[in-house]
């Protein structure tokens, strides 16, 4: 009996040993991996690091001194740009790196439908006209123009809108959409000549402008955003190591 017991003490220090010399599972050290995109060149500014007051020579912006950063009236974020039209045209106009395709983003507002308000525009600024522009009519209608001013949607005063161009310089054409109040993007146009058949080599330059039309209507914009812009470079999320140990 004892004979047996003494087998089975020592086939069980035998048996425990080997998983005690057996050596430990290394750590499971996930990869870390890195998310890029790839983008064209537009003007990105939301004017909320800039102080209240002119406009002009904040974040290389040329202009008139009737725009104004202010943080009352803003569509994110915590400024915007207000001007209010004196009978001339006055503008304001900022560089960004040129780009024969690309995107502009912004958002437009302004205090009354039934005013020729105000646009934006892009241009090749070594040319300085106007290749491709959303403005908020005085039918009461965002438009773009080609030959002729064309109908978008239907905009209301003190409400902001999403605006958007495509450029295609090789094909000397852009396309256009404006959102609705909410936010969404809206649809896209077909794809049209530049204004009255103008031509570019690239955009490189954002114009706004309140025309002599507009007699005494405030006119707001905010958030120049480029969609094809690269983002920062955002790491994978990484789990923690599994260890795993045998006993």
């Amino acid at each position: 009996m004892k004979k047996y017991l003494y087998i089975g003490i020592i086939g069980a220090l035998l048996i425990g040993g080997i998983f005690i010399l057996q050596p430990q599972s290394q750590p499971i050290q996930p990869e870390s991996q890195e998310q890029t995109f790839g983008g064209t060149s537009a003007l990105v500014d939301s004017f909320d690091t800039y102080n209240d007051g002119d406009l002009n020579g904040q974040g290389s912006w040329t202009a008139d001194v009737a725009y104004d950063v202010q943080a009352v009236t803003v569509q994110a974020g915590a400024k915007a740009v207000s001007v209010t039209g004196v009978s001339s045209n006055i503008d304001a106009t900022k560089l960004f790196t040129g780009a024969t395709t690309g995107n502009q983003v912004w958002w437009m507002r302004a205090s009354a439908n039934n005013a020729y308000n105000g646009y934006a525009a892009i241009q090749e600024a070594s040319v300085a006209l106007d290749v491709a522009a959303l403005r908020l009519d005085s039918n009461g209608y965002i438009t773009y123009y080609t030959s002729a001013p064309v109908n978008l949607i239907a905009y209301s005063a003190n409400t902001w809108y999403r605006c958007e161009i495509e450029w295609d310089t090789v094909a000397d054409q852009a396309r256009y959409r404006a959102g609705t109040s909410d936010g969404s993007p809206g649809t896209w146009t077909s794809w049209v000549n530049f204004v009255v058949g103008r031509t570019a080599t690239t955009v490189d330059n954002v114009r706004v402008r309140v025309p002599t039309e507009n007699t005494g209507t405030t006119f707001y914009f905010d958030s120049f955003s480029d969609p094809n812009a690269v983002p920062p470079v955002v790491p994978k999320k990484v789990l923690p190591p599994i260890i795993i140990e045998e006993i």
